[in-house]
Order: C-alpha cells, then structure tokens, then sequence
C-alpha cells in the first residue's frame, strides 16, 4: 500500500502499470515466480537510485 501511495502521488501511470503487475501476478500460474522477479528489479531499482545518482 505504501508503493501505491508513493507512485500514485506521483504518476497516474506508475499506479496503473504496478496495478497491471499485481493482476498478473495474481492471475498466472507462476505468480510466486513473477512476484520474486517483481521483488529482485525493485530491489536492483532501489539500490541504483541510492547509489548511482
């Protein structure tokens, strides 16, 4: 709920596209998969904007 709020404040597309990625997950049949990756890109994502710029 946090990541709704934060990207929903500030792009309409950033909450419709994580709102896509739960459907997804939610709907495949490898979403515990899905989710991982989900996990790891936010966490390399995270990383690089504390670290890289």
């Amino acid at each position: 709920m946090i990541l709704l709020f934060v990207l929903g404040v500030m792009s309409l597309f950033w909450i419709a596209f994580l709102a896509m990625f739960v459907l997804v997950e939610k709907l495949s049949r490898r979403g515990e998969g899905i989710s991982v990756i989900g996990g790891v890109v936010m966490i390399v994502w995270g990383l690089g904007a504390v670290f890289g710029g």
